[in-house]
């Protein structure tokens, strides 16, 4: 079984089936609730949690945030903090 879950749905997960359910019901379910950005101020992700048969995977999506950390916004792991690094290695073809 395959089901995705979100801010709108996340409370039908059944937690105690789910092998890694305790351990996620207590790091994620409060950022699903509240948004994460109120916890990380320059994260501005939607979290999910996709279900794959008895384990519970988290999912960050992130749309357009250019300035978030780069671990949750491939933009600026790729190409922001990139290019900050040429930077501070005083590369010429930046």
């Amino acid at each position: 079984m395959i089901q995705l879950y979100n801010a709108d749905n996340y409370h039908k997960i059944d937690w105690f089936s789910k092998r890694n359910g305790q351990f996620l019901k207590t790091y994620f379910e409060p950022l699903i609730e509240y948004e994460i950005s109120r916890f990380i101020e320059n994260v501005h992700s939607e979290i999910y949690l996709l279900e794959v048969d008895d384990l519970l995977l988290p999912v960050s999506v992130t749309d357009k945030q250019y300035k978030d950390s780069y671990v949750a916004s491939p933009y600026t792991h790729y190409i922001s903090y990139a290019k900050e690094e040429l930077w501070e290695l005083k590369n010429k073809e930046t």
